[in-house]
């Protein structure tokens, strides 16, 4: 993860007390497709997006501290509530977030992010997301407490998905909230 984070330039969100962060981002240009958010925004080949990543060493730890899959995934939306208010006070105090159209990933951790304001698009068929699904699910087989067992449970569910919010949806949802 270490490795990752320093070869790849992402940078955490915001530190909770152990040094962690279940948020990370790099600055980057969006090159996909023209991606219609639920808001009406729009990111388009070009727009600068922060590329939002998970911490692994983090999700691995909440795999390994979870009585089930149901508590895993209680203890990932309580850090995604924490983390967006933190998220909105990075886009409107962070001069390198001037310009930034907003956050864009792709997971397969994606049930409940619209309740947070994401927008949930299928990937382009391909050979990126075939790769993407390859080690999606490697990485899923790591993380989950319940490991192989998990991918040959409901298979239809894991398929990889952009996931993307605007910088408006996240100040509109988030901004002036406890962090």
């Amino acid at each position: 993860e270490a490795v990752f984070q320093l070869l790849f330039r992402v940078k955490p969100v915001a530190l909770a007390e152990r040094g962690y962060s279940f948020l990370h981002y790099r600055l980057r240009r969006y090159s996909g497709k023209t991606l219609v958010l639920d808001d009406g925004a729009t990111f388009r080949k070009g727009d600068l997006v922060a590329e939002l990543h998970l911490d692994n060493h983090l999700l691995y730890e909440m795999a390994q501290q979870s009585k089930s899959s149901v508590h895993l995934a209680i203890m990932m939306m309580r850090a995604m509530e924490q983390m967006m208010p933190k998220v909105a006070e990075m886009f409107a105090n962070d001069p390198a977030f001037r310009d930034v159209k907003g956050f864009y990933g792709i997971t397969m951790i994606n049930r409940g992010a619209k309740q947070f304001g994401f927008t949930i698009a299928d990937l382009e068929p391909g050979l990126f997301a075939f790769a993407t699904r390859r080690y999606l699910k490697l990485l899923l087989w790591v993380l989950h407490p319940d490991g192989s067992g998990r991918l040959q449970t409901r298979k239809e569910m894991l398929v990889p998905k952009a996931l993307a919010i605007s910088a408006e949806e996240i100040a509109r949802r988030y901004a002036g909230r406890d962090t």
